[in-house]
């Protein structure tokens, strides 16, 4: 419940693609898990204009790094940031 509630609130390209076939109940579990610690809509909405067409033209498999990587770049704080304040 709570992945549905996420897939229509925060990733609502994403939805449509689903709900249309475009993409496959894997390729959303990956999207959800790769962009869901994106902090702003703004960078979610990006990420899925990335992430979709990909998305429909690969498998999940294919989709994951792909999916992982460009949820990193739209990171507010980069993963170096967030290594250091692990640290501290």
């Amino acid at each position: 419940m709570d992945d549905a509630v996420l897939l229509v609130t925060d990733f609502p390209q994403t939805a449509a693609a689903f709900y249309r076939g475009a993409v496959s109940h894997a390729h959303v579990r990956i999207i959800l898990a790769a962009g869901h610690a994106i902090e702003s809509a703004e960078g979610r909405a990006r990420f899925e204009s990335i992430v979709l067409p990909r998305a429909e033209a690969e498998s999940p498999n294919r989709l994951r790094p792909f999916a992982k990587q460009a949820a990193e770049r739209l990171r507010e704080v980069s993963f170096t940031e967030r290594h250091r304040e692990a640290r501290e």
